[in-house]
């Protein structure tokens, strides 16, 4: 739970784009892409706003990198097609330090399509 005499509340962005683990985009944090060793992120929140080009179903999924290339789902949505309402999903997903959270779409045509993620956590000081 996040204690503000402990914690630092950290925002990360990413744009899904539609065609699979080839269009892996990484979160970029405040404090970078990867979590600091020694520190845990947790996520508590993620906000989703397709683009106006999202014409088809897809599954856009959160995962954890870790730096040998490892990954491990921990959420998963589907955006139809025409979307532009946002979507709020509360999490309270840890990621380990030296790790990396990733965003992806599965294999779906058409290719380049466009879904905005905004991740809210935080961080011990």
């Amino acid at each position: 739970m996040y204690d503000e005499s402990k914690d630092v509340q950290v925002e990360g962005t990413a744009v899904a784009v539609s065609g699979g683990l080839g269009n892996v985009a990484t979160v970029q944090w405040g404090f970078g892409f990867t979590v600091p060793h020694g520190k845990t992120l947790t996520i508590t929140d993620v906000l989703l706003h397709p683009q106006g080009d999202v014409t088809a179903l897809h599954t856009i999924n959160l995962a954890e990198q870790t730096p040998n290339g490892g990954i491990r789902g921990f959420f998963q949505f589907i955006v139809g097609p025409g979307a532009t309402q946002q979507s709020h999903f509360l999490t309270g997903h840890v990621i380990r330090g030296g790790n990396e959270v990733i965003a992806f779409t599965d294999a779906n045509q058409p290719f380049g399509q466009h879904i905005t993620l905004w991740l809210n956590g935080y961080l011990p000081k």
